[in-house]
């Protein structure tokens, strides 16, 4: 496989979706939502006439088959920002694209997506002064065409479920178009029917969130109670990272941490 090597408008199916958890870059910034995609192209589009249908191509420039090219766009879509708020307009283009219908988060890991066309646009960035070839704009693709599977990324682990659900189903249900319906793609194990129950002097992530998010000052808006949340957790834990902490790390954070709220 090669990856995508030039600019362009390119008809993908897609080979596999997980939601990954973007780390902060600086100090109070927030974890963000990512929907990572890879994407199998299948056509080129050409230039055509303005305001007619795009016209799509199975050939390259040199007349060779753009299957023969085999090429692979793997292309992040940040659902959220270092702030903590919704990235809307990154949300509408995979809701256009996918049929996605806003929440909750891990729909778009769990419903399996595998062959399902999409347009999307190349666009050339500049990065350490090399420049690369990356994924622009993602929109829904109407006709029918072939298929690629095969290939694909590590699904979230639990502990990144869970925390970014925590973070973001709230708020994505707020602007989602219709109630969600997720579809669980046949070869995953079903999902816990209940949220996990922690042994006696210990706690979950959802505990420790519920209580620490109900201790916050009511005036607060989310993104001020997802930034107390980051500071009082290094605070009682240092630099630990959140997939090593154990039930009586959260138990700390629900306890101790509490107390720990600075209302400003």
């Amino acid at each position: 496989m090669a990856d995508v090597d030039r600019v362009g408008t390119w008809a993908a199916s897609i080979k596999s979706h997980v939601i990954e958890m973007g780390e902060p870059k600086k100090q109070g910034d927030h974890p963000k939502a990512v929907l990572l995609l890879e994407l199998g192209i299948i056509s080129e589009a050409m230039d055509g006439a303005p305001n007619e249908p795009m016209v799509w191509s199975e050939v390259n420039a040199e007349g060779k088959d753009i299957a023969d090219e085999d090429m692979v766009l793997w292309h992040r879509v940040y659902l959220s920002k270092n702030d903590g708020d919704l990235n809307e307009k990154q949300i509408k283009q995979v809701k256009n694209a996918t049929g996605w219908p806003g929440a909750p988060l891990f729909w778009l890991e769990d419903t399996d997506l595998k062959g399902k066309l999409v347009q999307i646009t190349t666009k050339e960035e500049e990065w350490e002064g090399k420049t690369q070839i990356k994924g622009g704009w993602l929109s829904k693709y109407e006709e029918a065409g072939p298929s690629s599977g095969g290939g694909g990324a590590a699904p979230a682990d639990d502990n990144t479920r869970r925390q970014l659900g925590a973070l973001f189903d709230s708020k994505l249900r707020a602007i989602a178009d219709e109630p969600p319906k997720p579809a669980a793609r046949p070869e995953a194990p079903a999902p816990p029917a209940e949220a996990p129950v922690a042994a006696e002097g210990e706690s979950t992530l959802e505990e420790a969130w519920g209580a620490f998010s109900a201790a916050c000052p009511e005036k607060w808006k989310e993104a001020d109670v997802q930034k107390e949340w980051y500071r009082v957790m290094k605070e009682v834990l240092g630099e630990k990272r959140q997939d090593d902490f154990t039930g009586a790390d959260w138990r700390r954070i629900e306890t101790e941490g509490v107390a720990m709220i600075m209302p400003f």
